[in-house]
């Protein structure tokens, strides 16, 4: 099998939607889990503020949180999360043991096959883009997103007083998750194509 160029284009170009939609992803994905500490930040100084206000808000999204139906939903989304993840590696992995397992019976069994050796290494190749991909799950995960939300939450503390120093973190974090998913997607795409 081989690569051409158009294929690499496609898996590591993105359109202008695609980087739009990661942009603003990442950006949602900060505010969500942020979000608690966005709306105390921005409504300390308003009747908001006040503790009756405050333990209303709560006691009302404690009441929302506490429906036995909502606790079942997020249970079932959860898990439902978790099976699609694993059945999709599962997948993967079953797609390059076929695929290996085939190029052995075809280096085998048939006879006037061109001598290509390119073929031997997708697999090896798909396992150190999967080995990568798992790399970068781990990085994101202890390294990266603790550094780009710490950003995140200066930009938001400094929002009053200090809009430059809000500006640049807000813009390196963003920049961050965006360049973090782009990671992702391209090892991703890569992989699609070389399957």
């Amino acid at each position: 099998m081989n690569i051409t160029k158009a294929q690499i284009k496609q898996a590591l170009g993105l359109g202008p939607k695609e980087v739009v939609v990661m942009l603003l992803f990442g950006l949602g994905l900060l505010v969500v889990i942020n979000f608690s500490l966005i709306s105390l930040h921005f409504t300390r100084d308003t009747i908001l503020s006040a503790s009756d206000a405050q333990a209303s808000f709560s006691s009302q999204l404690q009441s929302w949180f506490s429906a036995p139906i909502l606790n079942t939903i997020t249970l079932i989304v959860f898990w439902v999360a978790i099976g699609l993840l694993a059945y999709a590696v599962l997948y993967w992995a079953y797609n390059i043991f076929t695929e290996a397992r085939n190029e052995v019976v075809v280096e085998q069994e048939y006879t006037n096959r061109l001598s290509n050796k390119n073929g031997k290494a997708w697999p090896a190749i798909e396992i150190g883009l999967l080995a990568g991909l798992v790399v970068l799950a781990i990085l994101t995960l202890a390294v990266f997103f603790p550094l780009f939300n710490s950003m995140f939450i200066t930009a938001i503390f400094a929002v009053p007083g200090n809009l430059a120093t809000a500006g640049l973190n807000l813009l390196g974090a963003v920049l961050g998750m965006f360049v973090t998913l782009y990671a992702f997607k391209a090892i991703v795409s890569l992989m699609l194509v070389l399957e």
